[in-house]
Formats: structure tokens, C-alpha cells, sequence
């Protein structure tokens, strides 16, 4: 299991997966990274402006 080097993240990605939901948006750098090597949808808000306009 990846390590998340901030701990506070943790609930983010427990409750991505628990709500079953289609990304998180979020500019947090340690969150990014843990929800890539957990095959996590993170996704930056730059990138879910592209899909709303």
C-alpha cells in the first residue's frame, strides 16, 4: 500500500471509494500523487473546468 505522506488525506480516499464516487477535485500535491498509485480518480480543477465549459 502507498504511503500517503500527509494523514489528513487519508478520509478523502476512504470516502471516494465508501461513496463510490467519480473523482475527488482537488490541487493537493500529496493527495494527487497517493490517488495515482492507488488507481484513485484525483483529478485537478483545471482539469474538470475542460469538461464543463
Amino acid at each position: 500500500m502507498p504511503s500517503c505522506p500527509d494523514p489528513k488525506d487519508w478520509y478523502l480516499l476512504d470516502l471516494l471509494v465508501q461513496a463510490q464516487a467519480d473523482a475527488v477535485v482537488s490541487k493537493d500535491r500529496h493527495l494527487l500523487n497517493a490517488g495515482r498509485h492507488l488507481g484513485l480518480p484525483i483529478v485537478k480543477p483545471k482539469t474538470v473546468m475542460t469538461f464543463i465549459r
